[in-house]
């Protein structure tokens, strides 16, 4: 439990997007924010790629003692393939983690490096499993709205699936760079019969699709955008 438990306080530490570079195969959509987790500055970079086939969504968490990289591959809003690297002297997490889709399964394959552990199995493609990259890319293209709920499965290392419900609470404003936003304040928790119980992270997303991550706060951690000028559009904005 404890584990999940610190996967839930993570969830809102990856999140999203600042330049529009246009190539022949993808058009990608870079967000960079700051903030701290357990009381560590730290740097987060999301890059989100779209082809005709698929969306990429790539993650990058820094700071003085954390690394991690992390690229899923979605096809038709499913997971499709994932592959992390995580370096995180902070939760004494070191490893390589892979998952990918095939005849109906998904293989797996864990390589804790600090004690030399390699595990290697499948679960069952009908259990849904999702990566936080691949909730993060769903709810900027989900039809939100007031009161929403929502229920997905979030795969965390090495092969748990954690239930994961959020919830449209509530519509309102922010004030960010001296400009006002319509927003959507949303509350994500484990779904177990006790979450009530449970710290709750909190997202704060454009009211306009796609509903952008502006700012996160959970347990262990707080982020916010740094670059949202060139981020959102005139039309995310609000009239002053």
């Amino acid at each position: 439990m404890k584990t999940h438990l610190k996967f839930q306080f993570r969830i809102g530490i990856t999140l999203l997007l600042s330049t529009v570079i246009l190539n022949q195969k993808a058009l990608a959509k870079t967000i960079n924010y700051t903030g701290d987790y357990k009381n560590n500055p730290v740097t987060v970079q999301y890059t989100f790629s779209e082809t005709s086939e698929e969306n990429i969504i790539t993650s990058i968490i820094m700071a003085e003692n954390f690394y991690e990289k992390n690229t899923t591959h979605l096809k038709n809003k499913q997971l499709h393939k994932m592959i992390q690297y995580t370096q995180n002297e902070i939760d004494n997490e070191f490893f390589d983690w892979q998952v990918f889709k095939s005849n109906g399964n998904y293989l797996i394959t864990f390589y804790n490096k600090k004690f030399n552990e390699y595990f290697r199995t499948t679960i069952d493609s009908s259990r849904n499993p999702m990566s936080l990259q691949g909730l993060i890319y769903l709810i900027q293209k989900d039809s939100l709205y007031l009161n929403k709920f929502l229920k997905i499965n979030l795969i965390t290392p090495w092969k748990s699936i954690i239930p994961i419900k959020f919830y449209v609470k509530k519509e309102t404003v922010l004030q960010m760079n001296s400009s006002t936003i319509p927003i959507y304040v949303i509350d994500m928790e484990i779904d177990f019969f006790f979450s009530q119980f449970l710290p709750k992270t909190t997202i704060w997303v454009t009211k306009l699709k796609p509903h952008i991550l502006l700012k996160q706060s959970g347990f262990n951690g707080n982020y916010t955008i740094t670059n949202i000028e060139t981020v959102l559009t005139p039309q995310h904005f609000l009239d002053n």
